[in-house]
């Protein structure tokens, strides 16, 4: 049955069990990312905009509450499933299993979401053919160990990204510069300064005439900071996590003294920086800093593809998160580009 039937049948379930209550759930902004979420085309900007939205939670709630009714409601009277609307109840069954499918990729790709108690039913769901009814391919213990192989400042959970490559019907999601030809005109009429009417040339950079509240995304800070005179990083090639930027020959690095500072990938940017660089402008944003280490220590506690970076790799290293224009603004004018 294709998503447009699924949702069809869902919306009659759903109007008979609440009469004027749901309203038409076929037009709720979740149903597009759910779709996407189905057919396996999930970007990481999809995730950002749902950062610390509640709604996908109350949504998954609302289904399984409504599970549990039918559950109950069907035992009371003997038990006998024949009762049901079969069609209605696998609806409510397959959607609530979608939306935790979303949410399970969110507690992966993003540290930052809304707490999700991600578990071993939810990474055995994602590697199913079947998210009704999945096959258990990793038990509790295994799936405890994956988990805690996250660094400790949170971020993606790549051991169990990696588990999940291996599995036939997982369908990761992609990077936004995993883009094909038709959708690189769509990204570039997103661009963030290009969206913006050209200003005359004395009202200065366009820039500074967005609201300071706008979301940004990593790309969205890379490609500004390269436009205010940043460049990849001569001694480092960009990885899939990180973006190592440096300074133009014969440019001033400012107040980086290493010249080297680096930008995690994730949907929200992280910024990296040896802490004795660290300069008043960024002390506004969000920041936790990590000790020296070296090469022999038990474990890392940073993001392990700084290693590649021998400059950050072992030093006092401080992360900024970058999610706003004001925030990428308090960069800016530290790196004297502001």
């Amino acid at each position: 049955m294709r998503f447009e039937e699924r949702l069809e049948v869902l919306q009659q379930c759903l109007g008979q069990i609440y009469p004027g209550v749901i309203s038409d759930v076929r037009l709720s902004p979740l149903m597009p990312l759910l779709e996407r979420c189905e057919g396996g085309t999930l970007r990481t900007s999809d995730l950002l905009d749902w950062q610390g939205d509640f709604c996908p939670v109350a949504w998954l709630n609302l289904l399984q509450s409504t599970l549990r009714a039918m559950d109950d409601w069907c035992e009371r009277l003997g038990g006998d499933r024949d009762l049901l609307d079969l069609e209605h109840y696998q609806a409510l069954q397959y959607f609530a299993a979608l939306t935790a499918n979303l949410l399970s990729y969110v507690a992966l790709y993003d540290s930052d979401f809304i707490d999700y108690p991600l578990g071993s039913e939810d990474i055995n769901r994602l590697a199913a053919k079947d998210i009704i009814q999945p096959t258990r391919l990793i038990g509790h213990k295994e799936f405890s160990l994956l988990y805690d192989a996250v660094p400790v400042d949170g971020g993606r959970h790549e051991a169990l990204l990696d588990w999940l490559s291996g599995r036939r019907y997982f369908k990761a999601v992609s990077e936004n510069g995993d883009i094909t030809a038709q959708d690189s005109r769509l990204l570039e009429q997103a661009d963030p300064e290009k969206r913006l009417p050209k200003p005359p040339a004395t009202v200065g950079d366009t820039w500074l005439l967005r609201a300071e509240s706008d979301k940004l995304s990593s790309e969205d800070v890379i490609g500004v900071l390269q436009r205010h005179g940043l460049v990849p990083h001569t001694a480092y090639r960009e990885t899939k996590y990180l973006k190592p930027l440096g300074f133009k020959p014969g440019d001033s690095s400012g107040p980086v003294a290493c010249g080297v500072l680096v930008v995690e990938k994730t949907k929200t940017a992280n910024l990296w920086l040896l802490t004795a660089d660290v300069a008043e402008p960024l002390s506004g944003l969000s920041r936790v800093d990590y000790p020296a280490t070296s090469p022999s220590a038990e474990r890392y506690g940073r993001n392990s593809n700084l290693q590649k970076i021998a400059e950050l790799a072992y030093a006092p290293v401080s992360k900024f998160k970058i999610k706003t224009v004001a925030e990428l603004r308090s960069v800016l004018t530290y790196l004297g580009r502001g």
